[in-house]
């Protein structure tokens, strides 16, 4: 046996052949490589990174209050301007603000001003300050050109393409009403279309001012341009506005009927302006209802006090009353009843609202008793009836012997017609008859309020029409009658100065009249059935 045994070695542990051995080696060294390189790339990407940053951040620190390299303003090179510099020159760069537009084939030069075109500050300092300045992104070799915010008043720029080309452009009217006094309702205006440049072209002229492009003319097109207040917003607000005028509104008092608003005076309470450019403004002003009530409706109700007229004798006893005191009223409580009609008109069933008076009490004054004339006992219907005419007190007092028996305010002449003062005898007594009148009256001194008109007046069941044609306040002729229902002469013939009704004026207690006695009808027919022909009449200051 050999000395040294031989054992067979197991087949996983035979040695592996240099082939192997090669392929291993590679694969370790190329996952070594694919890491390095990784690594090398993380690098350089940190480092751009801290590279970028630091250009931020060094860009930030040199332009902090500043605009960036490359930025413009609508063209207008701004780097390195502060903001502050750059906001006070917006006015400058505002002013030189302007764009050539063309119609068709002409061309003409528009300023901003003439277009309505503003700059808004802050919008465009917003802007550009925050432009560009995210540090990540800052790229300093790109430019950056800003355009200016811009707004536009269309209203205006319409305006200025109508007046530049007129044989082409047009405004738009809106539909307008108006209160028409002889139908007593509103009219209607209907709207007309424009023609104008359409919204798009302004904001494309806006685009091109914004950005300072305005080397090349900006081609528009016409467009049709609609009203802002159209028809049918016009008929809806008239409808409205004519329910309302055509509807009889009554003030009233204790249940009577005082005065009636005539369709002219609501007109005149509604702002159908208003109420065409918003709904909510279908409203009567308190302010305007409480003008009417004071400037026309006061004086048409009030009613002065009747002072109370008490005769005495010579030692200042009572002897009789010659007339008898009337509280008067005067409108009151204005802002409520103008609150009240307000509510009712804007509800849109106007009916009637009652009016507040308050009380004007009456004085008492006394005179003097009337003593007969020195001449004549006077007769009348009863014995001893005649009448003393105060010039001075503008009164006429019915007298029975010494005894007073009523007392009215009259209107004897003006100064230029005064009535005569004496003893007189009553002539003439006749009714529904006339008084001639051969100095003119002024249309002023005749009573605006009889029948509506300021051309009518009564005789009997009659009219006079007597005008002022040509508007120089007297009538057109200076030889005319007016009818009378009641006539007292006194005079000589008794046909030349008398009492009679006057219902051409109410300026009883002044001295207005031709030179007869002028009177209420109420109170003439009293005087008529007091003195008879033969009655005496003294006239005296």
């Amino acid at each position: 046996m050999d000395p040294v045994a031989k054992r067979s070695l197991p087949a996983d542990s035979a040695p592996a052949d240099a082939g192997s051995t090669g392929s291993a080696d590679r694969a370790q060294r190329g996952f070594w490589r694919s890491k390095a390189f990784l690594i090398a790339v993380i690098v350089v990407g940190v480092a751009v990174v801290v590279v970028v940053a630091g250009v931020g951040l060094v860009a930030d620190a040199v332009y902090s209050g500043k605009a960036l390299p490359g930025t413009t303003l609508a063209g207008q090179d701004v780097a390195g301007l502060s903001f502050a510099e750059i906001e006070d020159s917006l006015p400058r760069i505002a002013d030189g603000l302007g764009q050539d537009v063309s119609v068709g084939s002409a061309t003409v030069h528009a300023t901003a001003a003439d277009l309505g075109v503003d700059v808004d500050e802050q919008a465009t300092m917003d802007s550009l300050r925050e432009g560009g300045r995210t540090l990540w992104l800052y790229r300093p070799w790109v430019s950056k050109d800003f355009p200016l915010t811009l707004t536009i008043d269309q209203d205006k720029a319409y305006a200025w393409f109508a007046s530049n080309f007129p044989e082409t452009l047009t405004a738009p009217a809106d539909a307008a009403i108006a209160f028409n006094p002889e139908t007593g309702q509103f009219d209607l205006t209907p709207a007309t279309t424009g023609k104008n440049v359409s919204p798009e072209d302004l904001d494309r002229l806006l685009d091109a001012m914004a950005t300072g492009s305005a080397e090349t003319a900006v081609d528009t097109e016409l467009t049709d341009v609609c009203p802002q207040i159209d028809d049918a917003r016009a008929t809806d607000v008239l409808e409205w506005a004519n329910k309302l005028v055509a509807t009889p509104f009554a003030l009233t008092y204790e249940g009577k009927t005082l005065y009636t608003l005539s369709p002219a005076e609501i007109a005149g309470l509604i702002d159908v302006q208003a109420a065409l450019q918003q709904d909510s403004a279908r409203t009567v002003g308190a302010a305007a209802v409480e003008a009417l009530l004071s400037g026309s409706v006061a004086p048409a109700v009030d009613i002065d006090p009747v002072d109370k007229v008490v005769y005495v004798d010579a030692k200042g006893r009572e002897t009789a009353v010659a007339k008898e005191g009337v509280k008067g009223r005067s409108l009151t409580d204005l802002a409520a009843t103008a609150k009240a009609i307000t509510d009712a008109l804007d509800a849109g069933s106007p009916s009637s609202v009652a009016l507040a008076f308050s009380p004007i009490d009456f004085t008492t004054t006394t005179r003097p008793q009337p003593t007969p004339p020195a001449t004549g006992s006077g007769t009348g219907s009863a014995a001893g009836h005649w009448a003393d005419v105060d010039l001075a007190r503008q009164t006429v007092t019915l007298m029975d012997g010494n005894t007073p028996a009523a007392s009215f305010t009259v209107s004897t002449g003006q100064a230029t017609h005064p009535t005569p003062s004496g003893n007189f005898t009553v002539k003439k007594k006749a009714q529904n008859s006339r008084v001639a009148n051969t100095v003119p009256y002024t249309i002023a001194q005749v009573n605006v309020g009889v029948n509506g008109s300021k051309d009518l007046y009564r005789s009997g069941n009659n009219y006079d029409v007597i005008k002022d044609t040509n508007g120089d306040g007297w009538a057109d002729t200076e030889s005319w009658s007016l009818g009378i229902k009641y006539w007292v002469g006194f005079d000589q013939s008794g046909t030349l100065i008398g009492f009679h009704d006057a219902y051409w004026h109410n300026d009883f207690g002044r001295a207005v009249s031709h030179g007869c006695v002028n009177m209420r009808e109420a109170d003439v027919v009293t005087l008529y059935n007091w003195l008879a022909v033969g009655s005496t009449v003294k006239v005296h200051s």
